[in-house]
C-alpha cells in the first residue's frame, strides 16, 4: 500500500462511506451502528489453500492497482482513525475473521429480552442470507430491505437450508467449487425432494466430502471468532467538524446536513 501525502490525499472512498451511514441512519433510526471489517488474514485459507485465490491471482493494471490502493488507504483510516474519532464505540476486526463472521456472532449473541430489537445486516453477500429470521438484510445497491419471508417466497426453503444450498453449489467469487452440473436451484429443488433420479442426483450423493468440506468454509460465523462486548456510542459533533475540515467534507457543513449529523446517535 502506497504513502499518500495530504495534497495527494483522496477522499472520494471516505465521502461516500459516511454519505451512506448517514442516509442508512435516516432511513432505519437504529439505536446503535456496528462496523464488521475482514481481515488479511484467513482462517478459511489455512484450511482450503485455494479460498479466494481467484482474487489474488486476478491481473490489474498500474492504473487498477493504483486505484485499489488508494480505496484501501481509505478503508483503513476509516476503521482506524475517523469512525473511532466521531465516537462510534463498535468498530471491529478479528484477526484471520471476515466481516460477515463478526456479523453473524453479534446477531447470534443479541439478547433475547424485552429489550430485544431486530438487527439490520447491511450487505450483499448471499453467505448471510443462513442469519435471515434472527436478521433482516439491506441491500444498498437495490435499496431493498430483504426478510426471512421474501427469503422463502423467493427461494421456497428456509434460510437455515441455505447453507445446505450452497455448499452443493459452490461460490465462484470465493473459488469454491460446487458439485458439478449443480446451481442454487437445483440444489433447492433436491433438498426438497422433488429431483428424479439422474446423473446430478448421483454426482450429489458421490460428493457428500465437497460438500461437508464446503459447509465448513461457507458457515458463519467461523468457529475461531470470537464474541463482541456492544458498547454505547456518543457522537462526537466538535470531532465530525474537524474530520469534515481536514478532508474538505464542505457538503456535510451545510446546515440541513449538519443538522442530520447533529443528531445521529443522540441519547
Amino acid at each position: 500500500m502506497g504513502n499518500f501525502s495530504y495534497q495527494e490525499k483522496m477522499t472520494g472512498v471516505i465521502f461516500g462511506f459516511l454519505r451512506s451511514v448517514l442516509e442508512l441512519h435516516e432511513r432505519f433510526a437504529p439505536s446503535e451502528i456496528i462496523f464488521c471489517w475482514d481481515s488479511t488474514k484467513s482462517w478459511r485459507k489455512l484450511q482450503y489453500p485455494d479460498y479466494k485465490s481467484n482474487r489474488h491471482n486476478k491481473s490489474y493494471t498500474e492504473e487498477e492497482r493504483k486505484d485499489r490502493d488508494v480505496a484501501y488507504y481509505q478503508f483503513n483510516e476509516l476503521q482506524e482513525d475517523i469512525l473511532p474519532r466521531l465516537g462510534f464505540a463498535n468498530v471491529f476486526s478479528q484477526n484471520g475473521i471476515e466481516a460477515d463472521d463478526l456479523i453473524a456472532q453479534i446477531v447470534i449473541d443479541q439478547p433475547k429480552d424485552n429489550n430485544y430489537k431486530r438487527h439490520i445486516i447491511v450487505s450483499s453477500d448471499n453467505d448471510l442470507f443462513q442469519l435471515l429470521g434472527i436478521a433482516d438484510m439491506f441491500f444498498v445497491d437495490k435499496k431493498k430491505l430483504f426478510t426471512k419471508e421474501d427469503f422463502e417466497e423467493q427461494w421456497g426453503i428456509a434460510p437455515a437450508d441455505w447453507l445446505k444450498a450452497k455448499a452443493m453449489s459452490g461460490d465462484t467469487s470465493d473459488n469454491i467449487p460446487g458439485v458439478p452440473g449443480v446451481g442454487y436451484k437445483t440444489a433447492i429443488k433436491y433438498l426438497k425432494g422433488k429431483m428424479r433420479d439422474g446423473i446430478t442426483k448421483e454426482n450429489i450423493r458421490y460428493c457428500t466430502e465437497l460438500i461437508k468440506l464446503n459447509e465448513q468454509l461457507m458457515k458463519v460465523p467461523h468457529p475461531k471468532t470470537k464474541p463482541m462486548i456492544i458498547r454505547e456510542s456518543l457522537f462526537n459533533i466538535m470531532e465530525f467538524e474537524k474530520v469534515c475540515l481536514e478532508n474538505g467534507f464542505q457538503f456535510f457543513l451545510k446546515k440541513e446536513q449538519y443538522s442530520k449529523w447533529n443528531n445521529i446517535l443522540r441519547r
